[in-house]
């Protein structure tokens, strides 16, 4: 063998390697259904079955007896919802209309509410689990790393200066909050790789499969429409804003108009998520659009890193270079295609949704930048193109592994992340993020009106470090010893409807000690811990052997548990 045949072939041991690595390393992690996993489950279920995306009585019923030749159904994080969902599919008279993102037409049956793409790519590998029988939900996983495997095998085909610095930006891809979305029972692996694909295709002029990759990611992501719609004018841009050629590329714009066609056939609108009230312009805030990027518990700068601050002093360069030369490229006009994704994305409801580290839609919005950074970098000498990439990657590799430890399933919209933490230990005047955030994080509830509110933020030294309270709710603070200052003073924050101050002086302007505060909350603390317990079916069962071995009641054993960790995390006490 010659050379480059030895080369070629130590390539692919090494690809095929790494892909059973990564088989073996997220196939052992614990399967759990994420996000809105069981969705996305049942609709596979649904066309595996019956290849149809309408989800029966007998799709809940197959999954659930697969699953429990692997689990036992009472383990299941999420079983109440599942069987919720069951009892939703088996309803005869008078029957709700919809239950927890499932909806029933006017034919009675039932569909998800997100499109039905992702679960249609994810039927193989469901239809492998049952082959070879392994656990139904890890069929997402071998989906996910399929994807990925794919995607770098299709990278090694390409030539070697090409393949190179695309590699290095599909590993950047790869290690940023990518990776922790392996795992998902969720779309974001499909979305990522589709539109990295999707830039990298255009970067070499390959229009046809540019188009093709963005238009099937839009399928899933309705946001990615306004990236499809700036390539469709970067084409046309590059054929001179002729007509004729164009053409040949209109096709692909089909895509768009599936998902908005699907819903509208099947149930006579357009977007059901959009009908149940999960958009409104009243939740867009300037803090929401620059948190989507600087968040230090969701933004994107826990996925890129250092790399989001070469982004922007890239964009300054540029802007610098289109001045001096007046000239400039389609490409000049992304940054305003990803803020329009931003702002729409931030309309939504929910902005503390269930996620691994980063809120999910930065998990892909990363992506567009991350290409554009690429190919500004290729504008920059050598070394400093190097350099600048080497610090973005070397910051990523450092989130990782601070972060690791806390993406298990979809938990992490219910805990401060480290970075956040600090700040708020050490400076919590300087982090006011969207009360959604602050809310759910601190005191692990959802409620966002004024019935939460205070909302205290204990740091590790039980120390009261920071305050939110609704505006319809300031008179609570007099009970924690506090003397308010004028409202004006504060910081203001708005989530939809929702008016939230937040208060950093504390232990300056109250009566009361941290530790006094702290005793009094101490009740309803512990009530949140019962809240946690009941929520977890292996904690319930490890209490119920507690109980039984100590000859006490289970709700007594909770007590005492719940007692306990409130003391632990509070020893001053």
């Amino acid at each position: 063998m010659s050379n480059k045949q030895w080369f070629l072939l130590l390539k692919w041991i090494l690809w095929a390697s790494l892909t059973i690595s990564a088989l073996g390393y997220f196939l052992g992690k614990e399967p759990y259904p994420t996000g809105d996993g069981i969705e996305y489950m049942l609709t596979t279920e649904a066309w595996k079955n019956h290849a149809s995306p309408d989800i029966r009585l007998s799709d809940c019923e197959s999954f659930k007896s697969d699953f429990i030749q692997h689990q036992s159904w009472e383990s299941n994080y999420k079983r109440a919802a599942f069987d919720e969902v069951e009892a939703f599919l088996r309803e005869k008279g008078p029957k709700r209309k919809d239950y927890g993102g499932f909806y029933r037409n006017s034919h009675q049956h039932v569909y998800g509410y997100h499109f039905v793409f992702y679960s249609f790519v994810n039927v193989p590998a469901r239809m492998l689990t049952d082959g070879i029988g392994i656990h139904p939900i890890k069929a997402f996983v071998l989906t996910n790393v399929f994807i990925w495997s794919l995607f770098f095998a299709w990278l090694l085909s390409w030539k070697n200066e090409e393949s190179t610095s695309a590699l290095v930006l599909g590993l950047l891809v790869f290690l940023s909050a990518s990776f922790y979305y392996t795992t998902w029972t969720h779309p974001e692996t499909l979305t990522v790789v589709l539109v990295l694909s999707s830039m990298l295709c255009l970067t070499r002029q390959r229009f046809h499969l540019a188009l093709l990759f963005c238009g099937l990611a839009t399928l899933q992501n309705q946001p990615l429409s306004f990236l499809f719609l700036w390539m469709y004018l970067l084409v046309w841009n590059h054929y001179g804003f002729q007509w004729r050629p164009m053409m040949k590329y209109l096709g692909y714009g089909v895509f768009v108009f599936v998902p908005p066609l699907y819903f509208y056939g099947l149930f006579g609108t357009t977007s059901l998520i959009n009908d149940a009230g999960f958009l409104s312009l009243e939740n867009l805030t300037s803090i929401r659009v620059i948190g989507f990027f600087f968040d230090l518990n969701q933004g994107m700068i826990l996925s890129i890193g250092l790399f989001l601050f070469v982004y922007f002093l890239l964009f300054c360069w540029r802007a610098v270079q289109i001045i001096k030369s007046r000239k400039v490229s389609p490409w000049d006009s992304l940054p305003l295609v990803i803020l329009a994704m931003t702002l729409l994305v931030s309309c939504m409801n929910n902005w503390n949704h269930g996620m691994a580290v980063v809120n999910r839609y930065a998990v892909w919005m990363s992506v567009p930048l991350m290409c554009h950074g690429y190919v500004l970098l290729k504008e920059l000498r050598r070394s400093w193109s190097v350099s600048l990439a080497s610090l973005g990657a070397l910051s990523q590799l450092g989130l990782l592994y601070i972060h690791l430890p806390y993406h298990q399933f979809d938990w992490s919209n219910l805990q401060h992340m480290p970075f956040a933490k600090w700040t708020l230990s050490n400076y919590p005047a300087h982090y006011n993020p969207d009360p959604q955030i602050f809310i759910a994080r601190t005191h692990q509830v959802f409620d966002f009106s004024k019935n939460s509110s205070p909302i205290l933020y204990f740091n590790e030294q039980n120390l009261l470090r920071k305050i939110a309270v609704h505006e319809r709710n300031f008179d609570t603070l007099t009970f924690l010893g506090y003397t308010p200052r004028p409202r004006s003073e504060y910081c203001c924050v708005r989530s939809g409807k929702e008016h939230w101050y937040y208060i950093n002086d504390f232990e300056e302007r109250s009566s009361k000690s941290s530790l006094e505060v702290l005793r009094m909350i101490q009740r309803s603390e512990m009530d949140r811990i019962l809240l946690e317990m009941k929520a977890n079916p292996e904690w319930m069962n490890s209490l119920e052997q507690k109980a039984r071995s100590a000859g006490i009641s289970l709700e007594t054993q909770m007590e005492k548990d719940a007692e306990f960790i409130f003391l632990e995390r509070h020893p001053a006490l």
